[in-house]
């Protein structure tokens, strides 16, 4: 078998994990390393791949994918238990390797990052926000936005594809409503307050969407009851962020 990189002539080593002489396909990734694989695993455990196109015991099958994704990709096609994506695992690869386990219908590795990507909240929330959007995964997408209202409406917007930005205007203003009321709540109720920590809650509320939806926080030191119950009334009727981006793709 050539293991020879016909375009730029680095040889190829194949990954210590997935060196079977006995393999029937051979992939080699990105950054040139070579896995060889057995047919009927992937048969057996994806779609995604055209296993029916690929005859050539000596062909080699370049993938777009780094070595550090294809490793943890094709752990998930052998009848074996079930890898764990550790929390130690570098997000890039976890993200990466998300992107191909539906790319490629890997339907274990597919399971697994839906976890690990829930996991990982409330960090990397932009990432993981395209990534559910992109894969229908909404009760992701809808925590990860939450986790993002604590953001800059512009900074967040620069992080966002296109075809998101209409969805989150109408989200963000959903919010901002929340906001309002909460402000006006407090001066039809309590027209006379001087509390020093009403004038605190205050000040939150005023800087910053998130405050609305993360009440607890926000009303940790009050004692006026009546505020923060009718706020939880009001925002339990919060629509996700996955509605909005289903409204906009009807």
């Amino acid at each position: 078998m050539d293991d020879t990189d016909s375009e730029t002539s680095r040889p190829s080593s194949f990954s210590k994990d997935f060196d079977d002489l006995n393999s029937d396909i051979v992939f080699r990734s990105d950054d040139n390393v070579l896995f060889g694989i057995h047919k009927i695993q992937l048969q057996a455990n994806t779609s995604g791949f055209a296993t029916t196109e690929l005859h050539s015991k000596n062909e080699i099958v370049s993938l777009p994918e780094t070595s550090a994704v294809l490793e943890q990709l094709f752990k998930f096609i052998y009848p074996k238990r079930r890898p764990k994506l550790n929390a130690d695992l570098d997000f890039v690869v976890i993200d990466a390797l998300a992107e191909a386990a539906e790319k490629y219908e890997v339907y274990s590795a597919m399971e697994a990052c839906e976890v690990r990507m829930r996991e990982t909240l409330p960090n990397h929330a932009d990432r993981i926000l395209l990534y559910a959007v992109k894969h229908n995964y909404p009760t992701i997408a809808d925590s990860a936005a939450m986790t993002l209202l604590h953001d800059p409406v512009g900074e967040v917007m620069k992080k966002l594809s296109p075809d998101l930005f209409l969805p989150w205007a109408l989200y963000y203003d959903q919010w901002c409503g929340f906001q309002r009321r909460a402000a006006d709540y407090h001066r039809q109720e309590y027209t006379t307050c001087k509390d020093r920590n009403c004038i605190v809650i205050l000040e939150k509320l005023g800087a910053s969407v998130a405050s609305v939806a993360d009440l607890d926080s926000t009303f940790a030191n009050s004692t006026h009851l009546r505020w923060p119950e009718h706020l939880k009334r009001i925002t339990d009727d919060a629509l996700g962020f996955s509605v909005f981006v289903s409204g906009a793709n009807k």
